[in-house]
């Protein structure tokens, strides 16, 4: 059964209203096994940095531990570089 991270593109939690309400119903009616979203611009700002809020979204995605992530950008954002960089971290 899959276990969804979403990580939408949002300035305030629950923006992103409608996909959240579809994997909200897919919990719900036993669709999904699990679900959660990080709200990365929300969050980038309330730690006060970019690299603070990629390790705690790292910390989160650890504890959650996803089979699926849906990632939601719009414009350049540099998370895939922390990816490969944790992932390496852990092959060495």
């Amino acid at each position: 059964m899959l276990r969804l991270l979403y990580i939408p593109n949002e300035s305030i939690v629950g923006d992103q209203s409608g996909p959240r309400g579809a994997f909200e119903e897919h919990l719900r009616t036993g669709r999904l096994e699990a679900y959660d979203a990080y709200s990365f611009l929300v969050e980038a700002k309330r730690l006060g940095s970019w690299r603070r809020m990629l390790d705690d979204l790292m910390q989160f995605a650890r504890a959650f531990a996803p089979t699926a992530i849906l990632l939601r950008i719009w414009k350049f954002v540099s998370l895939d570089c922390l990816f490969v960089e944790e992932k390496a971290s852990h092959e060495i």
